[in-house]
């Protein structure tokens, strides 16, 4: 990290570090209060989601599961984002898990030398993407009560990505034919590889708590210091940590709630891309290309799902969007094929590298 780029980071966290270490002082039973109301969520809501799923893909990525998938689109990829076809993969799993698995995946791609720095930063921003366990069952079903507009979040994160990506990594593609440095890699066995999963899952799941915590109490704390309410606090809370936004976004009535939860979502606030900065800077990647892409499909997302949901009128405008859901009416079709087509596609892979093996 350059000199700069290192004072431009000490002018956003020290002045947020120094607010919340006076706002612990002055309201410290506020405080324990924030905190322990997000760690429950974390408990309940997230964890149980993101463990299994971070684990699952670090399984996927050691033993090569979703290479049909990068053989199939990755013609794709290198036409239209020039991009190799191991960024496929990692988007696969970003769009199927949550963040920031797709980030990491391409991190550990660069790790291993099979692709560039360049190709590792603008692929990052591309797989920063997030699975359907999170807009559809707890926005659609549970916050909005609707779960049309969850699948249409999701679907929305998913397809402007994949849009503006191609301007977007063709205008930040380096002209460098920076050949990636292959690494000796060693062949380990199936245990090994679930083994590790299960250790890099467990390490990851801390630094992503940790993360969220502290911008969800910096967030509960402005919120409080202004005193604003309504559009401008969900805006605010959007801008550091989603899954507060989308708290904050439910409450509003119509469309505007909708778009906002999109908005926090596709974007992924400060938390999310402090979650992503960690994973690349361990390989010395910068987050910059990723910070900005994030904001501007954020945008984007928003105002496709509020034109969306305004045209199509997925809401009553006369009515709140909180209230109490049963998590049964979500569709569970499309998520049922697809892990059992990739538990197949697992299985017939481990059952390969045993017979490889042996």
């Amino acid at each position: 990290m350059t000199e700069k780029k290192k004072r431009l980071t000490a002018a956003f966290i020290l002045p947020a570090a120094a607010f919340l270490f006076i706002s612990v002082l002055r309201q410290p039973n506020d405080c324990a209060l924030c905190v322990g109301e997000t760690l429950k969520d974390l408990y309940e809501k997230v964890l149980p989601i993101l463990f299994p799923f971070m684990t699952i893909s670090g399984i996927l990525a050691g033993l090569n599961i979703t290479r049909p998938f990068e053989k199939t689109f990755g013609r794709f990829f290198r036409t239209f984002y020039k991009l190799p076809r191991s960024i496929a993969g990692a988007f696969l799993l970003g769009s199927l898990c949550s963040y920031p698995i797709g980030v990491v995946t391409v991190t550990d791609l660069y790790g291993k030398g099979e692709i560039t720095k360049d190709e590792a930063e603008r692929g990052a921003a591309l797989a920063s993407v997030t699975g359907p366990a999170f807009p559809v069952a707890t926005v659609g079903a549970l916050l909005l009560c609707n779960s049309r507009t969850g699948w249409l979040i999701y679907s929305v994160q998913i397809i402007v990505p994949l849009v503006l990506g191609i301007p977007f990594c063709k205008t930040f593609c380096s002209r460098e034919n920076a050949v990636p440095k292959k690494k000796k890699t060693v062949q380990i066995g199936v245990l090994s590889v679930i083994t590790e999963a299960i250790s890099s899952a467990s390490m990851r799941c801390i630094a992503v708590c940790g993360t969220v915590v502290f911008f969800s109490l910096l967030c509960d704390r402005l919120i409080t210091l202004t005193g604003v309410t309504g559009t401008v606090a969900a805006l605010i809370c959007s801008l550091f940590e989603f899954s507060g936004g989308c708290r904050y976004a439910a409450a509003l009535p119509g469309a505007a709630g909708a778009s906002i939860c999109s908005f926090a979502i596709s974007f992924g606030g400060f938390s999310v891309i402090a979650q992503s900065a960690g994973a690349m800077s361990k390989e010395g990647l910068s987050a910059v290309k990723l910070a900005v892409f994030k904001l501007i499909c954020g945008a984007v997302s928003g105002a496709t799902v509020y034109l969306f949901s305004s045209c199509f009128e997925l809401f009553d405008p006369n009515v709140s969007a909180v209230r109490v859901f049963s998590y049964f009416e979500v569709p569970s079709g499309v998520p049922f094929v697809t892990l059992t087509a990739f538990s197949a596609g697992a299985v017939l892979r481990i059952r390969h590298l045993i017979l490889k093996e042996y």
